[in-house]
């Protein structure tokens, strides 16, 4: 297969503004020509389903759909057709054709085996999150599809089954911004291209399944000056997080609504944003809440070669140098605008103290004076109330909610845009 990555050019060699790569470019000169940062890398996760078969028809007599999904009770007696004819070019496949290889292959002998039409291999609803064979059906699928990503250069960092039966999801190794969408490209398609190969059918639709959790596309962004990592602070403080990196998030979380016209840009990415689902709701930075749209890593959080952000938004469904390039130029207008920020973040124990009583308390009664009386009740018992590590929270508003459906966030992009299209890096 050949692969060609490119710009658009106009007839007479000029760059074409509506050319995603280009755009891209624009937005990360911006940030290069400014001196704030030499290189922007991010690292994105995958999420993707893969089901046995899909069926569907619309017409004027018939509209069902049907999935077969081999890990869901919900699939009975049903045999995959891989069973009853070899998969086309599969890993044993692949050996046989190629007898100068040395990697380790597994045998179609094992794959017919991972599958057996008993409950007692199945996966209970959200009860999937790092499954392992005979529950994980995909396994062998996976390894040939991080293979074929490494052997392209696309550096795999780590790949396991997700959260809901069949759901399965990626992590690519962090590049700089451009290298990284196209890899996003790359990426969609060997995953696919191999799922087809083993008979079997991969979706990045944002929410396939009505009453599972959906596919997102988180990106972990750092930015970096000299050779160092402009989101670290060595002031324990502020958890290590510089003024720079602040700034980046509140501007991202100040055109939140607006960015999700291009981050979340079509009618089933609001399905998946829906509570209850592990998904984003509130427009603030934590470390532990999944309400929160910004997630900070907790994993060496001391160290300059760990600080990143996760924007928590994003799924499969627009272009990848559309997302990045908007999600860049809304941090860069953060960090010039020195944005205050919306939801403070003043110390370690705040942050986990306000995301894990949100989470427990906001999450499921969908009542902010719940919060504040958590507050009051954790601050009696705990005989911190002169604490000014919680003083302050007893003035903290509610954070503010992300759009919950496309008009929503078109209406959001109409009234904000400027910072999209400042420098003419998109046009009106």
């Amino acid at each position: 297969m050949l692969n060609v990555l490119c710009d658009i050019k106009r007839y007479n060699g000029l760059d074409y503004y509506k050319c995603p790569r280009t755009i891209l470019k624009k937005a990360c000169d911006l940030i290069k020509n400014d001196n704030i940062a030499d290189n922007i890398y991010i690292g994105n996760e995958i999420e993707f389903f893969i089901f046995d078969k899909v069926n569907f028809l619309s017409d004027d007599y018939n509209t069902y759909l049907k999935i077969y999904d081999r890990e869901s009770f919900s699939c009975k007696n049903y045999i995959p057709e891989v069973y009853n004819s070899n998969p086309i070019n599969t890993i044993e496949n692949c050996n046989n054709n190629n007898s100068n290889t040395n990697d380790e292959r597994y045998s179609l002998q094992s794959l017919n085996s991972v599958f057996i039409n008993d409950d007692t291999k199945k996966i209970k609803k959200k009860c999937g999150y790092f499954s392992t064979s005979p529950y994980d059906t995909s396994e062998l699928i996976k390894v040939q599809i991080c293979r074929d990503l490494n052997n392209l250069c696309i550096n795999v960092q780590k790949y396991h089954h997700e959260v809901s039966t069949s759901q399965h999801e990626i992590s690519l190794k962090y590049f700089n911004a451009l290298k990284n969408a196209d890899n996003l490209l790359i990426a969609k398609q060997i995953i696919k291209k191999n799922v087809h190969n083993f008979n079997r059918t991969a979706t990045f639709m944002p929410k396939p399944l009505v009453n599972d959790n959906g596919n997102g596309l988180h990106c972990n962004i750092s930015l970096w000056k000299n050779n160092k990592n402009i989101f670290y602070s060595d002031d324990p403080s502020t958890f290590f997080i510089s003024k720079e990196c602040f700034y980046f998030m509140n501007g991202i979380i100040k055109h939140t609504k607006a960015l999700q016209a291009l981050c979340n840009s079509t009618i089933n990415s609001y399905k998946r944003l829906m509570p209850g689902f592990e998904t984003c709701q509130k427009l603030f930075y934590s470390f532990g809440s999944r309400n929160a749209v910004i997630r900070l890593s907790l994993i060496n959080y001391n160290s300059p070669l760990e600080k990143r952000i996760e924007f928590r938004l994003p799924d499969y469904a627009n272009s990848p140098h559309l997302i990045l390039a908007a999600i860049i130029l809304a941090g860069y207008d953060g960090i010039r605008s020195k944005e205050k920020p919306l939801v403070p973040l003043e110390s370690k124990n705040n942050e986990f103290f306000v995301s894990n009583v949100f989470e427990k308390y906001v999450s499921n009664n969908n009542n902010f004076r719940t919060l504040t009386n958590a507050l009051k009740d954790y601050t009696d018992v705990h005989d911190v109330k002169e604490n000014p590590e919680f003083r302050d929270f007893f003035k903290c508003e509610e954070p503010n909610d992300i759009a919950f459906s496309l008009k929503e966030s078109l209406d959001a992009l109409e009234q904000d845009h400027d910072f999209l299209t400042y420098n003419n890096v998109f046009t009106e």
